[in-house]
């Protein structure tokens, strides 16, 4: 299989979970810190794509969730006061992706999701305490105990963060890995006979 078409199965393997975003299961379930990593790993060569593919993914799943996101799951879940930290942290993560999946394995894919579902989780909840508002619609105070109210209210959500990244990488990592195995070493098998 042609390196161009390698990429356009990376794109479309992006694509697909980025859909799953339409449909969540539960608060802060979403492939988003995962697709970021995928790409920083997969497009690392070439660090345009690496960076522009995840941050375009999600702004079309924004802009769907936008317009349809109330009729699809009864809440507004589109474009918020703090999407630019949103968009800050998947760039980040495309980073750690670039830079912590050298090779792809267990322990890499791993520690590196880990990393990402941190990241996530302290940067765009910065963004609630300088931007959002609490549970009371109230913004935050600016001090100290306001920046730990912030993150105490936003912990429980935490475990979702972190559970969907590991799964959604698993799933991306290796559906790309049985794939490099088993269909671009066949193709290419195929392709010399």
């Amino acid at each position: 299989m042609t390196t161009q078409n390698k990429m356009l199965f990376a794109i479309g393997l992006i694509l697909i979970m980025a859909l799953s975003r339409l449909f969540p299961v539960f608060p802060n379930f979403q492939p988003v810190t995962a697709l970021a990593l995928f790409a920083g790993a997969i497009f690392a060569s070439n660090r345009k794509f690496a960076f522009l593919i995840p941050v375009s993914v999600l702004f079309l799943s924004d802009v769907l969730l936008h317009f349809f996101s109330e009729s699809l799951l009864g809440y507004y879940a589109g474009f918020h006061y703090s999407t630019l930290i949103v968009y800050f942290s998947i760039v980040v993560i495309a980073l750690i992706g670039m830079f912590g999946i050298k090779t792809i394995n267990f322990k890499n894919v791993t520690l590196t999701s880990l990393a990402s579902a941190l990241v996530f989780f302290f940067l765009t909840n910065i963004g609630s305490w300088l931007f959002g508002l609490d549970i009371t619609n109230t913004p935050y105070e600016k001090s100290l105990a306001g920046f730990l109210y912030c993150f105490g209210e936003a912990l429980p959500f935490f475990r979702y963060t972190l559970a969907s990244t590991l799964l959604y990488s698993g799933i991306m990592f290796g559906v790309w890995v049985a794939a490099e195995k088993y269909v671009f070493s066949t193709k290419a098998e195929l392709g010399k006979k």
